[in-house]
């Protein structure tokens, strides 16, 4: 709006000088309507002005590494304020050497507003960001902050929101912790998709501001005589922008962490005072403007939808994954169904979306239990069109999805139906692309480069070409100057994708052939497609074949894939000894020549095959097939294959010798099923290729084995090229912090001052899932814990560790190798054994409790450090007498308390017969259970108690403020062969509450009574006699 018809409008009434422009706040929703601009071409200065503070300082930089693709475009100037701490420029310094980041160390003291002018400067004719060195900044930040400076030409500043940055902080103005159970990453996802647009203030804040090079242009630096130490700078800076025409907005899509005043400390408060009343001297409205901020109805309703996400979530891991966005065509056949089986395998990693378009229908999708489920559905009124393969309407609506769903990286499975652009569009918006090859659509659009009289072109078919995928009115014959121009477009189209995948050799070879300038990038893998079975079927021993040769042919059988050549083989079949059964469909003309079956599931096709029972099957196609979904599914229900020798059929028959090669060649092809048939011999020599196959490469080819290669191109592509300075140790435990088991408290969580002082590193606690995503390049090493790693991820895990070079350190406090039955019914246990074997021998180093489970350890790793449990004063603190739980028990002798976890059923029944026992003596003895079986005799005398949660923190503290209504802690541990290999961390539990202790006389119990401090536990042997008297005997003493 002009301001002068703003004022008019607005600033009269309110008494209002006439230059408030954005006073009133509005939003621009991030929707259709949004200006998205290329962000790749912007050029910006990231600059981070540097006074003390060093820990803050490489936090801060390291954040920036992290999450900012740094180029050409995108720069960041550090300069150091003449810090008064002399660690400051040598630890600067460590970031000389990585390419655009400047270094910059001033020989005096400039003050804050001046150090800023002088990156702006350094800055040239770039945009520019002010980032505090207190600040930690969060995936996608750039983007976000770009589109939205540039959505609207007069925008001047853009201010991020932040958990510490008063008038612009979230989810509540002020200060906000970050829940335990969440990280910055997290949050700022979070916040990412609460989509609560940009809101127009009065005044940015310079804790993370974005300034367009025209409106310094414009109206000048920073005041720097006015504001010579920061604070009030930025607020006067945005005003004389508002009194320019230029608009002020909050974006609240980008969350930046900050710590706040990291470098200024006491003296802040003066400064803030000082700056704020040079600001309303000068502009007296700034008081009546800066309430438009906390009034704006829109940044309310923005607050309260992320505090109502954050609300909803329990683990960190729910929302805060990577995003990656599937571009496919169709929804059927193998490769839709093999996407399907990638984003289900992938989606404890990264939170995956479909990206579907048949030309004129454009869906976003989700991986749902039956199969792909539409979230979001757009018509469109300009469909993509063969011709010209684009539509701008197309264009302009995945702009705003890619923006929308925050996507990191997009995988292309198909292009047909999609703009050509898109590749492009994603990286305008530095958005990472990898591009799939599953057919030859890229260099010809016949698919599979057979000409309508079924002859195969290598080169592509430049005459008489089928379009099976496009019917528009723009559809053309193919000439070959059409097809050299299909070929150019789609190699400059494809080329700025930063990986490519095919499934096998022959298509990678046929591809680069044709497409010259992606042939000359070093970035094309082979990925075979994975499946999984529940079973391997083994093949029929046939002594004879008396009958006719069932001959199975799976899947859609038309011309392309060897419709003539069946019915020139049944011409050839006089005697009718060849019988061909399809399944899938097939052309019309094909019916006489065969069985047909009808249509099938892929769950089906075990269960067809067994009442067809083929003696082999067939896969006739006249194109090399990029990979064959139905040579893989014959081989799993132990039918050998004759195929003819193009692509991947004969890539993989020559591996595995599983089956026969042919030429498209109908005599030839009569003349091997004849062979077949007349000789079981060369049968019986192909079945047993087949139950190599199943035992080998087939069993170890899953959905869990192909997705682990896709997982470690995905995280080459987004882990940044510059490793940070400021590394940490990871802690890896089952489940997301703290929602973690008591052993990972035991062992990890309360020890993580100790690591730290004997790593020198900063301890981060973090699920499995983050080895294999960007986020591994902040950790510096790892420990894993237990069974952390969900079995299928293992291998995942060790691989990536070892590809980035991350040594680890695995932590086990039980013999989890060999759990009885009896504490491990369901097998467990017992299944997690050869995995738990794989991280026990890839280890650095193994920590265990004690030298029994050292000497197991030792089988599969040498390097072994024994760390005893230990219990914690800052834990096991005393309770205040005010804050004890009265549980207002019975009237009783002596009241016992028994705490353990399910697998302790044994224990426990030996401790309900030693009470009966000892009651027999006439004593009221009472026995109180926490945890420990599902239930518990009926019995008066023995009760449960339920604490509050079953988080460790919780049940300590819990603990601890019951404790004074028991008179003795009882630890009875029988299964002596499991139990040596256990530590005593409930022996010195139950004495951090200051009870008398009574425990079993073995180990480990008993390697306390050496140590002077527990002298006054009781240790007795395993029989119920001496330990229902020592109980009569506690009770006659109280």
């Amino acid at each position: 709006m002009n301001p002068l018809v703003h004022y008019l409008l607005h600033g009269l009434n309110e008494g209002r000088k006439a230059v408030a422009l954005s006073i009133i706040p509005s939003s621009q929703p991030a929707g259709n309507n949004l200006n998205i601009t290329d962000v790749s071409k912007v050029q910006l200065s990231i600059i981070i002005p540097v006074y003390n503070a060093l820990e803050e300082v490489k936090s801060c930089i390291d954040s920036v590494i992290k999450n900012t693709p740094l180029s050409k475009n995108i720069n960041v100037i550090v300069i150091n304020d003449c810090s008064p701490d002399k660690n400051i420029k040598p630890m600067l310094s460590a970031y000389k050497n990585i390419p655009n980041i400047v270094i910059k160390n001033n020989l005096t003291n400039l003050g804050y507003t001046r150090n800023v002018n002088k990156g702006a400067k350094l800055a040239k004719n770039r945009d520019i960001i002010l980032l505090n060195s207190d600040t930690v900044v969060s995936p996608n930040w750039i983007r976000n902050l770009i589109i939205a400076a540039y959505s609207k030409n007069d925008i001047g500043t853009v201010t991020a929101v932040s958990n510490n940055a008063g008038a612009f902080s979230v989810p509540k103005s002020g200060t906000n912790d970050i829940p335990e159970h969440l990280d910055i990453d997290a949050i700022a996802r979070i916040v990412k998709n609460s989509d609560g647009g940009y809101i127009d203030v009065p005044t940015g804040n310079g804790f993370c501001l974005y300034i367009k090079r025209e409106l310094i242009d414009d109206i000048g630096s920073f005041d720097y005589k006015k504001f010579p130490r920061g604070y009030g700078e930025e607020n006067d800076f945005c005003m004389r922008a508002v009194d320019n025409g230029w608009i002020n907005i909050v974006d609240t899509k980008t969350y930046i962490y900050h710590q706040r005043s990291a470098s200024f400390k006491d003296s802040k408060y003066q400064l803030m005072e000082d700056g704020i009343t040079q600001v309303k001297k000068d502009f007296p409205e700034y008081s009546g403007a800066i309430k438009a901020i906390g009034g704006s109805v829109l940044f309310k309703k923005a607050r309260a939808k992320i505090q109502e996400d954050l609300d909803k979530l329990t683990k960190s891991n729910v929302i805060s994954k990577p995003k990656i966005m599937f571009v496919i065509s169709t929804r059927t056949g193998g490769t839709p169904q093999t996407n399907l089986d990638l984003m289900r395998q992938l989606s404890e990693i990264y939170d995956c979306y479909a990206l579907a378009s048949n030309s004129t229908n454009v869906e976003i999708l989700k991986a749902g239990p039956s199969g792909y489920e539409s979230i979001e559905s757009h018509t469109l009124a300009q469909p993509v069109k063969y011709s010209t393969h684009r539509s701008g309407e197309y264009e302009s609506l995945v702009r705003h999805l890619l923006f929308k769903y925050n996507i990191d990286l997009l995988h292309i499975r198909h292009i047909a139906w999609h703009s050509l652009m898109l590749p492009k569009i994603a990286k305008e918006l530095l958005i990472p692309v990898v591009k799939s090859f599953h057919d030859f659509y890229a260099i010809c659009p016949s698919v599979n480069l057979v000409d309508g009289g079924g002859v195969y072109h290598p080169n592509g078919v430049s005459e008489e070409s089928p379009n099976p995928l496009w019917k528009d009115e723009t559809v053309t014959p193919m000439s070959p100057v059409m097809l050299e121009r299909w070929q150019q477009r789609m190699d400059k189209s494809l080329l700025v994708c930063d990986h490519f995948i095919t499934t096998c050799h022959s298509a990678k070879n046929i591809l680069l052939s044709k497409l010259d300038l992606i042939s000359q990038k070093d970035s094309f893998t082979v990925i075979p497609h994975g499946r999984d079975f529940d079973s391997f079927i083994a093949p029929i021993d046939y002594s004879t074949i008396d009958g006719k040769l069932k001959v199975l042919v799976p899947g859609n059988i038309a011309l392309a894939k060897g419709s003539e050549l069946i019915k020139q083989v049944k011409t050839l079949d006089k005697d009718n000894l060849i019988e061909f059964h399809i399944i899938g469909t097939c052309t019309d003309d094909l019916l006489p020549f065969v069985t047909y079956h009808g249509r099938y599931e892929r769950s089906q096709f075990q269960k067809l095959v067994s009442e067809i029972q083929p003696h082999i099957s067939a896969v006739f196609s006249i194109w090399p097939e990029t990979y064959c979904h139905t040579l893989t599914e014959s081989w799993a229900t132990g039918i050998p294959v004759i195929g003819v020798a193009y692509g991947a059929v004969e890539e993989r028959i020559n591996r595995h010798k599983a089956g026969w090669l042919i030429e498209n060649n109908a005599e030839e092809c009569f003349a091997q099923l004849l062979a077949i048939k007349n000789s079981t011999e060369v049968l019986k020599e192909k079945q047993n290729a087949v139950i190599q196959w199943q035992q080998g490469y087939g069993a170890q080819n899953t959905v869990s084995n192909m997705t682990g290669n896709y997982i470690s191109i995905y995280q080459s592509i987004l882990t940044p090229s510059a490793q940070q300075t400021n590394r940490k140790l990871g802690f890896v435990m089952k489940g997301y912090f703290p929602e973690v088991p008591p052993t990972a408290y035991v062992r990890l969580v309360d020890w993580k001052e100790e690591f730290e002082k004997s790593s020198g590193l900063e301890v981060e606690f973090t699920g499995w899932d983050t080895i294999l995503t960007s986020e591994l390049s902040k950790f510096e090493a790892l420990v894993i814990q237990r069974d952390a790693i969900p079995s299928y991820a293992v291998d995942w895990c060790i691989n990536t560790l070892k590809e980035y070079n991350v040594p680890y350190t695995f932590e086990m406090d039980d013999n989890l190798l060999e759990v009885p039955a009896a504490v491990d019914p369901a097998g467990v246990y017992s299944e997690y054994k050869p995995y738990l074997i794989k991280l026990l021998s890839g280890a650095g180093e193994v920590h265990v409790t004690n030298d029994a489970l050292s000497d197991v350890c030792k089988n599969y790793n040498q390097n072994i450090v024994i760390r005893p449990n230990k219990v914690f004063p800052n834990r096991w603190k005393d309770c205040p007498v005010d804050e004890r739980i009265d549980l207002k028990l019975e009237d009783s002798d002596l009241n016992l308390l028994y705490f353990g976890s399910k697998t302790h059923q044994e224990d426990l029944n030996f401790l309900i017969e030693v009470v009966s026992l000892a009651r027999e003596s006439g004593k009221n003895i009472q026995l109180y259970v926490v945890g420990c079986g599902d239930s518990l005799p009926k019995f008066d005398y023995i009760h449960r108690l339920t604490p509050p949660s079953s988080r460790y923190d919780v049940f300590v503290d819990w603990l601890i403020k019951i404790a004074h209504q028991f008179d003795v802690g009882v630890a009875p541990l029988i299964n002596e062969e499991f139990a040596v290999t256990k530590s005593y961390i409930k022996c010195l539990e139950l004495d951090a509450l200051k009870l008398p202790v009574i425990c079993s006389n073995i180990l480990p119990y008993s390697a306390l009574r050496g140590e002077l401090k527990y002298q006054h536990i009781k240790f007795l042997n395993n029989d119920t006699e001496s330990w229902a008297n020592e109980i009569c005997r506690l009770s006659s003493k109280k």
